[in-house]
This record gives C-alpha cells, sequence and structure tokens, in this order.
C-alpha cells in the first residue's frame, strides 16, 4: 500500500501510523507541526518521544522527497477506540524552540551578528542544531550586546530584526538547517517548481501530474512612507545624526512618518543604513499575495514564478514568505486503500521587494541602576581611556574574567563638565559603581555613581562621625591608606572645621587679591626651607608683641633706606662683635643722656678734623694718664703730675677741674623668645 506520508526519526515510531498533520513555517518564525498518529498499543510512553527527532517525507511531482524535521517537543494522547486504538498528537518544532526554554545573562563583545548567532546556538548540543550564514549586509561588528535576563532564542530574534536578518530552515532527512539571509539573491526556486500555473479551475488535494496554483489573491494595506532617526555619539556631539528614508507617497498614507530614537547607530553612514532598513521592514508586507495549491515544492524561502494566462499582474517571481501545509490520510479499511489529500496556502511578496522581519522580538530594558565592579588589567589600580572611561564588570556576569575584557569603555557621569574644566575623579579598579542605563537599554551602561560596601568602607568611621563630610583620596599606585589627600569638613556644633591634607606638594595660584581673616590665633610649622619672593610692598601692623628667634645668622640687604621708629626702649645684646660700616655720614642723636662702656680698649678716629663739644663742661678722666698730643707739642697727665713739652709753653690759671663721671649704660632687656609650634593633629587619626 503506497502512502504519501513516511515517517521516522530518532523516536520509537515502529508502533504508530500516521493519519495527519499540519505544517506551518514563515519567515523568521520556528517551524511548527502537529502530527497525528494512531496505535494499537495504549501504552506508548511520551518520555521515549521527547527531544527526539521525528520526520515527515513526502514526494513530489519530481519523484523526489521533501520532508519536514521536527524536535517533538509535545506529546499527547487525544482518543482511544473502542477496538483499543489509540490516537496521539506529536507537536514537532524547529531545534530552535529549544533555545527559547532558558533565560541568560551574557555580554558579547566586537561581534557581528551573524558571529553572535552562532556563537549562541554553538553551545547548545542538541543533535539536530545546524546553521548556514547567507547574509549579505549585516557586517556591522558591535562593540557591545548584553543578553539581559531573556531566553537565546529572544536574544538572536531580536538582534536578527535590528539587522534585518530573517531565518528559514531548509528540511533534509533526519536533521533542518537554520538559513540566516538578507537579500533575495540569495534564494533559490525549489528544485523542480521553478514555475507553477495559476489555474481556478482545478482542483485542490490529488497528485495528478499537473499541479496548479487553484486560488490566489492581492492583498495591500496602508503603511507610512517616511522613516525618520537619529541618535546621540559622543564622540561628535555637535554632529547631526537625523537620516531621513522616503518610500513612494500615495493620497490615503502621504501623512504619515515613523520617527524612531534612539536609531542604535553611531554615524551618519550608519543611519542611513537602519533607517533604509526601517523602511524596508514597513514595506515588506505592503503588498502580499495568498495562494492556495496542491503542489508540494512550494516551501517557505524558496523563489517560485507564477504563471497567469488571464492576469499577467499574477504572473510574478514570489518569494514564499509562509506556507500551511495539511496533510491527511484515510483509514485503509475505510475505503479498500488510502487515500491522501495534501493542500498547501502560502503567503508570499515579490522578489524585488526586500523582506525585513517584524521587530517584535522585545528588547529588556533596566528598570533601574545596577551595582558592578570596576576592573581592568592585573595589577593596575586606574584603568581609563582620554575620554575618563571605565571597565566594568555586572554581578550578573558569570563569564566575564574581571579584567580589560569584561566590558566596552563605560562614560562616567560627572557633577560638573565643561570645555576643559568641570571635576573628575575617575573610579578605581575594585570600586563598585552605580550603572544607570540610557534609555533603559542594557547596550548602553553609563556609570552614575559610587557606592561603598563592607570591603570598600567609608573614610571616616560611622556613625560616630556621621557629622563629618569631605574628599579623601589614595595615592596611587601602590599607596597605603596612609598615603592621601583630603579636605574634609566637620559640621558637629561647636566642634566645626576644616581639615587639609596634601600628601605631598600643595601647589596653588591666585591670579589676584588673597584676603584671609583669622579671629583666633595663626599656627605654622615649617620643616624646611621659607622661601618668599614680594615684588611690591609689604605692609604690616602687629598690635601686640612682636618675638622671633632665630638659629642661625640673620641676612638682610636693603638696597634703600631703613627707617626704624621706636616708642620706647631699643635695646641690642649681643655676645659677639658689632661691626657697623657706612660710607656716608654716620649720626647719632640722643635727647638724653649718651653712654658708651667699654670692657677693653676705646679708639675713636677721624681721617679729617675731629671735634669733641660740651655745652656746659667738658671733663677726661683717666684712671693711670691722659695724653694730649699735637704736633711736636704734647701734655701728658698722671697722678705723679702734669708734664708740658714742645716749642713753647704757656701755663695760665690755678682752678682744677672735677673728675668725669664715668659711663654707666643700661643694659637692654633680653628679647623674648617666641612660643613654640606644634604640628596640627587630625581629629579623626
Amino acid at each position: 500500500m503506497n502512502r504519501l506520508i513516511s515517517l521516522s526519526g530518532s523516536a520509537p515510531l515502529d508502533e504508530v501510523h500516521f493519519r495527519s498533520a499540519r505544517l506551518q513555517e514563515s519567515l523568521s518564525e520556528n517551524s511548527t507541526g502537529s502530527v497525528f498518529l494512531e496505535s494499537d498499543s495504549a501504552l506508548l510512553n511520551a518520555d521515549d518521544f521527547l527531544g527526539k527527532n521525528c520526520c515527515l517525507a513526502y514526494e513530489t511531482r519530481e519523484k523526489t522527497k521533501r520532508y519536514f524535521d521536527g524536535v517533538i517537543v509535545e506529546m499527547e494522547q487525544v482518543s482511544m477506540s473502542s477496538v483499543g486504538r489509540c490516537a496521539y498528537r506529536l507537536e514537532l518544532k524547529s531545534w530552535t524552540w529549544l533555545l527559547g526554554k532558558n533565560q541568560e545573562f551574557r555580554v558579547y563583545q566586537n561581534k557581528t551578528v551573524p558571529g553572535i548567532v552562532s556563537e549562541v546556538i554553538g553551545r547548545h548540543g542538541h543533535s539536530s542544531v545546524r546553521f548556514s550564514d547567507r547574509t549579505m549586509g549585516a557586517k556591522r561588528v558591535w562593540e557591545y550586546v548584553v543578553q539581559y535576563g531573556e531566553s537565546d532564542l529572544n536574544f538572536i530574534r531580536r538582534i536578527l530584526e535590528q539587522e534585518g536578518v530573517y531565518f528559514y530552515f531548509e528540511h533534509g532527512e533526519g536533521q533542518h538547517t537554520l538559513v540566516l539571509a538578507d537579500s533575495s539573491s540569495t534564494h533559490q526556486v525549489f528544485p523542480g517548481y521553478a514555475n507553477l500555473a495559476y489555474d481556478p479551475a482545478s482542483q485542490s488535494g490529488r497528485l495528478t501530474p499537473e499541479e496548479t496554483i487553484t486560488s490566489m489573491s492581492l492583498k495591500k494595506s496602508i503603511e507610512p512612507p517616511r522613516h525618520a532617526h537619529t541618535d546621540y555619539n559622543f564622540k561628535t556631539p555637535s554632529n547631526s545624526l537625523l537620516v531621513n528614508s522616503q518610500g513612494k507617497a500615495e493620497s490615503y498614507n502621504s501623512a504619515y512618518e515613523v520617527f524612531e530614537y534612539p536609531g542604535e547607530f553611531e554615524n551618519e553612514g550608519e543611519g542611513t543604513h537602519y533607517s533604509k532598513l526601517r523602511h524596508e521592514e514597513s514595506q515588506a508586507r505592503q503588498q502580499t499575495f495568498n495562494a492556495s495549491t496542491s503542489a508540494r515544492g512550494v516551501a517557505t524561502g524558496h523563489l517560485l514564478n507564477t504563471v497567469c494566462k488571464d492576469n499577467p499582474a499574477l504572473s510574478k517571481t514570489l518569494l514564499v514568505i509562509g506556507t500551511l501545509i495539511t496533510v491527511h490520510e484515510s483509514e485503509p479499511e475505510a475505503s479498500g486503500g488510502a487515500q491522501s489529500d495534501f493542500d498547501c496556502q502560502f503567503e508570499a511578496i515579490e522578489s524585488s521587494q526586500p523582506f525585513r522581519p517584524e521587530r517584535k522580538s522585545r528588547k529588556p530594558q533596566v528598570k533601574g541602576p545596577l551595582p558592578a565592579l570596576v576592573v581592568g588589567p592585573e595589577g593596575r589600580e586606574i584603568h581609563t581611556d582620554e575620554f575618563g572611561r571605565i571597565k566594568i564588570q555586572f554581578y550578573w556576569d558569570r563569564y566575564g574574567k574581571h579584567n580589560q575584557d569584561s566590558s566596552c569603555w563605560v562614560r562616567v557621569a560627572s557633577p560638573v563638565a565643561g570645555k576643559g574644566w568641570g571635576f573628575v575623579a575617575i573610579p578605581r579598579i575594585g570600586q563598585e559603581v552605580v550603572v544607570s542605563f540610557e534609555d533603559g537599554d542594557p547596550d548602553r551602561p553609563l556609570v552614575t555613581g559610587v557606592a561603598y560596601n563592607a570591603e570598600q568602607t567609608v573614610p571616616y568611621p560611622l556613625p560616630e562621625h556621621k557629622t563629618v563630610s569631605g574628599w579623601r583620596s589614595q595615592s596611587s599606585e601602590k599607596g597605603s591608606p596612609s598615603n592621601f589627600n583630603e579636605l574634609r569638613f566637620e559640621d558637629k556644633i561647636g566642634s566645626e572645621y576644616v581639615w587639609f591634607q596634601a600628601e605631598k606638594d600643595y601647589l596653588s595660584l591666585i591670579k589676584n587679591n588673597s584676603n584671609t581673616e583669622i579671629r583666633g590665633h595663626s599656627h605654622s610649622l615649617i620643616h624646611g626651607n621659607l622661601i618668599e619672593e614680594i615684588k611690591a610692598d609689604v605692609s604690616r601692623t602687629v598690635l601686640g608683641q612682636l618675638s622671633q628667634q632665630i638659629d642661625k645668622a640673620l641676612h638682610l640687604t636693603v638696597n634703600d633706606d631703613v627707617l626704624a621708629k621706636v616708642q620706647g626702649l631699643l635695646g641690642l645684646t649681643n655676645n659677639g662683635q658689632i661691626a657697623i660700616s657706612t660710607t656716608g655720614q654716620c649720626s647719632l642723636k640722643s635727647q638724653g643722656s649718651t653712654d658708651l662702656d667699654a670692657a677693653g680698649n676705646l679708639n675713636l678716629s677721624t681721617s679729617a678734623q675731629g671735634n669733641l663739644k660740651a655745652g656746659s663742661s667738658l671733663k677726661l678722666t683717666a684712671g693711670s694718664s691722659l695724653s694730649l698730643n699735637v704736633g711736636g707739642s704734647s701734655i701728658v697727665i698722671s697722678a705723679s703730675g702734669i708734664k708740658f713739652s714742645g716749642p713753647a709753653v704757656s701755663v695760665n690759671g690755678s682752678a682744677m677741674g672735677g673728675d668725669a663721671s664715668a659711663a654707666s649704660p643700661s643694659p637692654p632687656e633680653a628679647a623674648l623668645a617666641p612660643e613654640m609650634v606644634e604640628p596640627p593633629i587630625d581629629p579623626i587619626p
């Protein structure tokens, strides 16, 4: 007995008989088949069938085999007859259906979409997995793509839809191959079915020498003729990325435009490409052909030339985008032999119209900020680029290696950012950062904050120092916790202070005035040198006492006058010599007494005239002798008498003068030592 359908596969099919099937395929959809079987056994175990391969084969008019292959994903015992026969339903799916049975978080970097799809399906070890990439235009290398809490199936479908890539299946004996395509030029006719006549008078369902299309209709719908897209690229912020695609406008659709943001592109060239894809997506199903046929070689993903003598408008080269095949075999007992019915309903578009899959696979949105870890090359403490971007690894990432390959470069938000000005603090490797996402897109992370945790703790113990705020850095690389710069504020009432620490140098530039008012004391402790250069005047007022101590020499150079005014005592104490030298006049004037007292000799000498004048009396007293010498004349006064010598000597008078008063200058008061300065003590050690 000849049967239309034969069954084979890894499932135990020896005890079943085929009765009917409903086989459905569409571009960018899983293949689906409902197969109804009969068996004399009511004890078929579903566990022996599920996950196994089942292949239906039927003969075409060219006497070749056509196959529909799938994985059994569901089995149901639907009925049992009075004579003990059981009816079963097997649900077949393409192996890609299994990709929808997981949920994953994973990062893909620097790959094309076909490359990502190949990697995803390569991880599935099902025996039915086969894959063929026939794309021609999906060459963009995506820097960063995230599979975020979604199945492998949803993930690959949505990225294929984004790129305008569709898929279909080529069935063989015991296998089916996933084919990626993006151009009708890669499609071929099914062997033996290059042309198919449209003959509405023919009957469908019986195998006849001439298979025909029995019914055919043309459907047209309203779609927007214009598409506009834009995006933003921080590397070219001033460049507009707005692009437009314009199709043929009719009176019924000319008012409509679709505008999308973000367009998920980085430059105008990419934008033009994606705008074209979006326009082709809307136009792909604007005009479709729907037909019924008895032909067994009409297959999704293949070309077909229709021939209609009565209506040339229906004579087209079509791309079949969907098929629904129903097959039924009657029981041999009912008619003396098995009778088979075959019908195929298909949907097609003109092959000149590019097909693009509808973007209906949902892209997950991140509902809020996520924590992540700053990562980078081993041994580094800071890893960044010219934009201050960093690398991160999310805590959901099971596959990242906590290094510079864990993510793309991620921008870091700043409290202030301007053209060459603003605030910069690069998050360091090991820190926890808070990551937001532009428009909730997992492919577009943006670091918006940094958070402390049990390992990355606060610099000031809490809640003890809850009134303290500030900023403390840490020296890099290989700085210890004690190596840092810091600016800190204590706001506890009555204990307020500002603390500043420069770990090494403190450099400042004030381009105009500096005004400081200190209402208490000011203490400075300098362990090295103090070097100051003042290019104008110095004016200093001390209302109290000024004390200075110099342990070594004091060198003072004045290129002009030195003027000092002292209202009280001016005292100068020196344990060594005092030398005063001037190239001009030296004057010493006192409103009171002037005393000179020398423990050693006292010498007064002048190269010119010497004058000693007293307004009242002048007394000279010497303990041993007093000598006056002018030229060859001299007077020597000693305790033994007075001796005159000279060319002529005259003596007059008889009175004697008293002794001169001894000089008794008051000693200067000792200088007060300045207060010792202690280094500042950190209130939070």
